[in-house]
């Protein structure tokens, strides 16, 4: 017997699931091919434990334990045996052999949402937002300086887009449709500015007008120390469209769409469209961080 206890998600990897939600996936299965016979197709489905972030994954939870010292029971994941969750492979503290099959050990909070039975697409849960594209949006949003107007086009990398145009520019945010909020929990944040405990190297290339790069710009952005903080999204944000910075962001192709859950503080604006295409801002989110 193994049981989980304090901090800790004992969870087994679910990619036979994570297969059925993407439209292109593949477990390594062989295909009938009209040239070439019969075809073995590579695995889209990759579940390695990795320390880069921005890897879905779902797991069945098989234990749970109580909880850090530090968390409030009240905000405890709502999570039990046999739950389907998805999280950051990147989280994954261990990753071990347990009775000839491999389960990860993991902290409460990498928990970013929960599979419902009969459910097309999964919940936030915690200090989680879900969002899913929005090309409309997209179109409609409008940033705009003194000298010019910058108009998005119908799709922007994954990254997110650059808050202006000014080619120095390195912040990043996304426009996204809302469809469903955690009812509060801890996630990951970063502390006060002033917090630097490192420098990452980044880099950016200048294509020219027939796409080719001609340059490559490299600079450090600093690394800031990042804490647990309660965050409590608001629940009127779903169905809104959120102004938010997709750096923390974790996403997934489901059904040939992208989604992407994000901590709640990352949110800017809250925006509903009004008439003529005007960008009514509705609410700036509170600030929900204990």
């Amino acid at each position: 017997m193994i049981r989980a206890v304090n901090n800790t998600i004992l969870a087994r990897p679910r990619p036979d699931l994570h297969a059925l939600l993407c439209k292109f996936a593949s477990s390594g299965e062989e295909i009938d091919s009209a040239i070439f016979g019969k075809v073995r197709i590579d695995s889209t489905v990759s579940y390695d434990v990795t320390s880069k972030p921005n890897n879905f994954a779902l797991a069945e939870v098989l234990s749970i334990g109580r909880g850090p010292a530090w968390m409030d029971p009240r905000y405890r994941p709502k999570l039990e045996p046999g739950s389907i969750i998805g999280f950051d492979l990147a989280a994954v503290s261990h990753a071990h052999p347990f009775e000839g099959e491999t389960l990860y050990m993991m902290p409460l909070d990498a928990a970013v949402c929960r599979f419902d039975v009969g459910a097309r697409l999964p919940c936030p849960i915690g200090g989680w937002m879900m969002t899913e594209e929005d090309p409309a949006s997209l179109r409609r949003f409008q940033l705009r300086d003194r000298k010019s107007a910058l108009i998005l086009p119908d799709s922007v990398m994954k990254a997110g887009i650059k808050t202006n145009d000014r080619t120095w520019s390195r912040v990043t945010i996304a426009v996204e449709k809302v469809i469903g909020v955690g009812t509060g929990g801890y996630a990951i944040a970063d502390k006060a500015l002033d917090r630097v405990i490192g420098w990452k190297e980044k880099s950016d290339p200048v294509r020219d007008a027939m796409g080719r790069v001609v340059r490559t710009d490299r600079w450090r952005e600093p690394v800031f120390e990042k804490e647990r903080t309660l965050l409590i999204p608001e629940p009127e944000a779903v169905g809104m469209v959120a102004v938010f910075m997709p750096v923390m962001s974790i996403d997934l192709y489901a059904y040939g769409v992208r989604h992407r859950f994000s901590p709640w503080d990352r949110v800017r604006e809250l925006v509903r469209w009004g008439p003529a295409d005007a960008r009514e801002v509705i609410a700036k989110p509170r600030e929900s961080a204990a």
